[in-house]
């Protein structure tokens, strides 16, 4: 007779039955997948630190709020367009108004099932303000800027996942 059981959680049930983990801790489900992809054409520093970020701020997101994505589901980000403005709101900027352009991320999410049929995809956007990396000329002010997108966009997508 076969076992329905995976590896993975045969091996937390050990784990549990050796005291090394919580009940808790054995039946948590695997964190789902996520996968970046940036369109060529936006390739930039500001893409590589999307990249690498971006992940890692979803997989927050989603443990601040359990339950917003199915067991076994990956979500997959595409990032059509980086816009990091050069707009820092002077008199005349690109609005007539002199407000300062923000900076922006474009793309879509898809939710994919453990089957791989693509159960949702959401057209996705993050905004923010050209000052959300403080002082223009301190040296990591770009990489807060493209901090604060990172952390919308990922604040927005699990959002829509609900």
């Amino acid at each position: 007779m076969k076992s329905s059981k995976s590896l993975s959680a045969k091996f937390a049930g050990v784990l549990f039955a050796l005291g090394l983990i919580t009940a808790a801790q054995a039946r948590m489900p695997a964190a789902p997948r996520i996968a970046v992809e940036i369109a060529t054409a936006t390739a930039s520093g500001a893409a590589v630190d999307i990249r690498r970020q971006l992940p890692a701020a979803i997989a927050a997101e989603l443990a601040a709020n359990p339950g917003a994505v199915p067991p076994g589901a990956r979500i997959v980000v595409r990032i059509t367009t980086i816009f990091l403005s050069s707009d820092f709101g002077y008199s005349g900027g690109r609005r007539n108004g002199g407000a300062a352009m923000e900076d922006g991320i474009d793309g879509e999410i898809l939710l994919v099932d453990s089957r791989g049929r693509v159960v949702m995809q959401k057209p996705m956007q993050s905004r923010s303000p050209v000052s959300a990396g403080g002082s223009f000329w301190t040296a990591d002010h770009e990489r807060k800027r493209v901090k604060e997108l990172v952390d919308r966009f990922a604040y927005w997508t699990v959002r829509a996942l609900n």
